[in-house]
């Protein structure tokens, strides 16, 4: 997966400066140490870990024989955006009841493309 295509890299350096900005947050705030702040470096976390997640199928395709279509590479990029963005970060769990089971369908439709 050697030519990443734009949507995927401005993903990823949106979850890398969305994680910065709620870092930066988390420390210019006071008082130190409350639940404000522990929220935000849990966002944080969740964004650095998500831009991982995105080079996950990079660093399979080099160890493995498997590599993903651009339309499958979009469909995953997609769905981390929509699972730890706008259900964690965002908040969208708790606002709309039915987002697990729409995620966990996504997630079997994505599973099975790739088999």
């Amino acid at each position: 997966m050697r030519n990443r295509n734009l949507i995927h890299r401005t993903v990823t350096i949106f979850f890398i400066l969305w994680g910065l900005g709620e870092l930066i947050a988390a420390f210019l705030r006071p008082p130190a140490g409350s639940a404000a702040d522990s929220s935000r470096i849990m966002n944080a976390m969740a964004a650095f870990v998500s831009a991982g997640l995105l080079r996950l199928p990079a660093r399979f395709a080099r160890i493995s024989f498997l590599e993903l279509t651009p339309g499958l590479h979009l469909f995953y990029t997609a769905y981390i955006l929509l699972s730890i963005f706008f259900g964690s970060i965002i908040g969208f769990y708790s606002l709309l009841p039915w987002w697990d089971t729409f995620l966990h369908f996504l997630s079997g439709v994505l599973f099975s493309l790739v088999g």
